[in-house]
């Protein structure tokens, strides 16, 4: 197109001699202002579109991690109300009451309830991978950014807690394992088909009498009360900010 009005201006300065050359210059200068212009435009173009389309594979991505964390939370979540209402049950009175403390079934309980507890936590790798990358600032829409810093703190915040109990469970609860009951009686719930000698059994009536052991057990059962609690927030967060992503890219669908 260029090459067209160039022709024309062409015709056009040959038919007054006085102003050809001066009206050749300005005419060149502007072909090539204009296709400068255009080139710049096509440019910034393609460079829009590249950005869009790295935007949408980052979103895709973290769409990907968060409904796996989201399984994972759940998987967490489910745990936890388990140990909470066992934990609830062993401190209610008359808990053992209606079968013999000492068999199989009570062992399993009681192995539950002192030696189980969940660590895990949800990962969302492409979050940590964009923000190392500085690549963080190509997701457009601020409330999803917003959404991951609450979700980063909330990630850290249970991290704390768990590490909490955890220290709590080693260096507290595991005592019970070691000076109030026979340990070697849960390996028959873990290995049933190991040929041990058991020793003893468990009264664990009698262990709950001991207001040690409830002390710890109850501290056990506030820690995994907070835990729940903020798995559950975070939960909360991670359906929120799955939501918001799906919403961004059916917008940039259309």
């Amino acid at each position: 197109m260029i090459n067209f009005f160039r022709k024309k201006r062409k015709i056009l300065a040959d038919d007054n001699k006085a102003l050809k050359y001066t009206r050749y210059a300005i005419g060149e200068i502007v072909l090539v202002v204009i296709g400068i212009l255009i080139a710049l435009s096509i440019n910034n173009w393609n460079e829009q579109r590249k950005i869009k389309n790295e935007e949408t594979v980052i979103l895709q991505s973290l769409l990907k991690d968060l409904t796996i964390a989201k399984k994972q939370s759940e998987d967490a979540i489910n745990k936890e109300e388990i140990a909470f209402t066992n934990l609830l049950a062993v401190l209610s009175p008359g808990y053992f009451e209606g079968f013999d403390s000492n068999t199989l079934k009570a062992d399993s309980l009681f192995y539950n309830i002192i030696w189980n507890f969940d660590i895990a936590i949800p990962v969302i790798n492409t979050y940590t991978d964009i923000k190392s990358a500085g690549k963080s600032g190509l997701i457009t829409n601020n409330e999803i950014r917003n959404s991951f810093s609450s979700l980063e703190f909330s990630i850290y915040n249970l991290t704390d807690i768990i590490n909490d109990r955890t220290k709590v469970h080693q260096f507290r609860i595991d005592a019970i394992s070691v000076q109030e009951i026979n340990f070697i009686r849960f390996l028959n719930t873990t290995i049933p088909n190991a040929n041990l000698e058991l020793g003893e059994d468990n009264d664990y009536k009698k262990v709950l009498e001991n207001q040690y052991v409830r002390n710890l057990i109850g501290i056990k059962t506030q820690l995994t009360n907070n835990t729940l609690k903020n798995r559950k927030l975070l939960n909360d967060e991670i359906i929120s900010l799955i939501h918001l992503i799906e919403s961004e890219l059916n917008t940039k669908k259309k």
